[in-house]
């Protein structure tokens, strides 16, 4: 396969001499690829893909062009079919024109964009050891041997389909990303940075292989290099504020997604993402004001509008909650007839969206053109179509379409209405949370329920419903709904679901399983501010009561009687969930006994082991990963006193002082004549 005379003796002589023959015929199909008539150029190239077969001189040239001229119209499935054939049919002596490369780089292009990426890296792999540097410099022959039109001529029609190499690296690099080999992505990525040192979104996509490996110093420096090459990129501060982000640095993630923002004012996702960075700090009401201006610039954002109505739940704004959640219920119901238009030469033509209730109210076809309504024609009349499909409720409209495999026009009347998407099932069971929370228990039910019959598997779906069982079922009962929300919500990993699951079991009466599905969930989500969380965990914690005050009865009646061990276990569980005025004042009760009984505070062994593994951890600045095994070694010993002054001293490498000095001050409480207490 090599780039021959074949090239410079055919193609050159073809075109200088205006030749009739087939190869000046198939420079019409490129024009028209490179000018946009992707039509023109199928039907060109199919033509010559039937005619040369698979041993004309053109089999291969053509079948790339085809493949070229289906990707760029996006039919993939027919790009990848010719692209590969190609490849398939070459034999010695085709006519190539130095295309070899691009069979494989574009073949690697469409296998990329239907998420192929395993096949898209090995054709890039190949178009990386073939492909020049610069694939300009192929045409220096004509710019020798022809008139400057000519060479011109060659080069504008063969140029843009020729990648250099870097290309090729860059697009392998994702590739490897995208199939979560991070290191081969460092890789291939640093040759393209190497060969075009002066793309800066080459630099920002190393930084993110470099962030997937966790290597956050080599990412942040990446990532300035290429701020260096183009100081304006709003990529590089979106993959700055990633990196910050993934590092704890939020102070840090939020400046540099703010300037991102700045660079870059209509990136309406990355006003999500600063949302979810002052979410994540427990700043709602600043993530509710990001959203706002999101919405302002976008208004008919479905992923905005949903945060913005959790945001509100999130702060305890249920008024707030309930319009926008009223507003996200809007944004996924179809008016007019229950479908989608695509146009085509100027007509609506269908599109029906699975999932509906109902479905397809108006019995139309995927793929109907409507080329009039009520005897008016449609064509060219976009904004006029659409205002005759808003009309009110109930209101009678006659199309006539124009059906696939139908030879005459067919006439339909249909009835404007509106239908709810699958997706509204989202925005219906938060509208069940607001209600509940609000105390509208019959409306929280009605919701949750259409929200599940809507989708089964949507999270917010069966969790509603889940809720709603809970609330009607009588107190102490096993069976019946309470039963079925315990199995919903027992397939289910997520901290809100467990919290709705320990509710259940405390109505069911099950007060010990409750307790220790409460305990279970993590430290970080038991203290959130999240007012609607607060809500469930305040409940939970309220059907408990009469059950915790039975134990702090135990643990007191314990020590009382030198039953120190005993009164452990009790104050052990305890101290998972009171406040922190308690907490303390049950570290007080246990310090005094240590202080009694010194052998109270040994180390269980495998409480030691976590140790061992986060003095490991420190010793090699790995503060996240020290911090992680101390907090296990908590878990099995909560009231061994030097835990808490390592983790102290743990979140100081990690410069997070405001949690130092909490868990330094649990060491005093546990160990107050400590000799380094000072």
């Amino acid at each position: 396969m090599k780039r021959t005379a074949i090239f410079l003796f055919c193609f050159s002589w073809l075109l200088v001499v205006q030749s009739q023959g087939e190869l000046i015929e198939k420079e019409e199909g490129i024009k028209a690829l490179n000018s946009g008539n992707y039509d023109l150029a199928i039907k060109i190239f199919k033509e010559c893909v039937e005619k040369q077969g698979e041993s004309g001189k053109l089999a291969s040239y053509c079948s790339f062009f085809l493949g070229r001229a289906y990707y760029e119209k996006g039919q993939m499935d027919e790009a990848i079919k010719y692209l590969k054939r190609a490849i398939e049919v070459y034999k010695e002596g085709m006519t190539v024109l130095g295309l070899d490369p691009a069979w494989y780089y574009w073949l690697g292009r469409a296998y990329y964009d239907t998420d192929q990426y395993d096949k898209a890296i090995v054709s890039f792999q190949k178009a990386a050891s073939i492909a020049d540097e610069n694939p300009e410099s192929f045409f220096d022959y004509y710019y020798k041997n022809f008139y400057r039109s000519v060479a011109d001529r060659v080069k504008n029609a063969l140029l843009p389909h020729m990648p250099p190499k870097y290309s090729c690296y860059f697009f392998l690099g994702n590739s490897y990303y995208m199939n979560g080999q991070f290191q081969e992505a460092v890789e291939a990525l640093t040759k393209a940075v190497e060969l075009n040192p002066k793309a800066e979104d080459f630099y920002t996509q190393l930084a993110n292989a470099y962030l997937g490996l966790n290597q956050f110093e080599k990412a942040i420096q990446v990532a300035k290099r290429s701020i260096a090459v183009e100081q304006n990129n709003p990529f590089a501060y979106h993959i700055l504020s990633k990196i910050y982000k993934a590092m704890g640095k939020y102070d840090e993630a939020i400046d540099s997604l703010k300037r991102s923002i700045e660079l870059e004012p209509k990136a309406i996702d990355r006003h999500i993402s600063l949302a979810n960075l002052y979410a994540e700090t427990g700043n709602y009401d600043q993530a509710i004001g990001v959203l706002k201006k999101a919405l302002e610039i976008s208004p008919r954002h479905r992923n905005a509008r949903f945060y913005l109505s959790y945001y509100y739940m999130s702060a305890g704004r249920f008024e707030e909650a309930i319009n926008s959640v009223n507003e996200l219920i809007d944004l996924n119901t179809i008016k007019g007839i229950g479908t989608y238009f695509t146009f085509e030469e100027g007509y609506p033509v269908v599109v029906l969206v699975e999932g509906t209730v109902p479905y397809n109210p108006a019995g139309l076809q995927s793929g109907d053109r409507i080329i009039k309504v009520n005897g008016q024609s449609t064509k060219g009349s976009e904004d006029k179509f659409f205002q005759s499909l808003g009309g009110s409720e109930g209101t009678q409209l006659t199309l006539t379409i124009k059906r696939n495999g139908v030879k005459e026009p067919i006439e339909q009347k249909v009835t404007l209405g509106k239908v709810l998407m699958k997706s509204v099932a989202t925005p219906l069971a938060m509208r069940s949370f607001i209600q509940a929370i609000k105390g509208n228990l019959e409306q929280s039910r009605q919701d949750a329920e259409m929200a599940y019959a809507l989708d089964k598997e949507n999270s917010w779906a069966f969790s509603a419903i889940s809720f709603a069982y809970i609330m009607e079922s009588p107190p102490l009962t096993k069976e019946g709904k309470i039963a079925e929300a315990v199995r919903i919500l027992s397939s289910s990993k997520d901290n809100f679901d467990r919290l709705l699951e320990a509710l259940a079991y405390s109505k069911m009466g099950d007060l010990q399983h409750s307790l220790e599905i409460y305990t279970s969930l993590p430290e970080g989500y038991l203290q959130s501010q999240n007012a609607f969380h607060r809500f469930f965990r305040e409940a939970v914690l309220e059907s408990l009561t009469t059950y915790l005050e039975n134990k702090k009865e135990a643990a007191k009646s314990f020590q009382a009687k030198g039953q120190y061990s005993e009164a452990l276990k009790e104050y052990a569980e305890l101290l998972k969930i009171e406040d922190e005025k308690e907490a303390k004042e049950i570290r007080s009760q246990v310090a005094m006994m240590i202080k009694a009984r010194p052998d109270l505070a040994q180390l269980p062994e495998e409480a030691r082991r976590y140790m061992m593994r986060a003095e490991m951890a420190k010793k090699e600045n790995r503060f996240d990963d020290a911090l992680k095994e101390y907090k296990e070694a908590a878990k099995i010993a909560p009231f061994y006193p030097a835990i808490y002054k390592d983790i102290a001293l743990t979140y100081e490498g990690l410069k997070d002082y405001r949690q130092a000095i909490k868990n330094m001050n649990i060491y005093l409480d546990l160990f107050p004549e400590a000799p380094e207490a000072r």
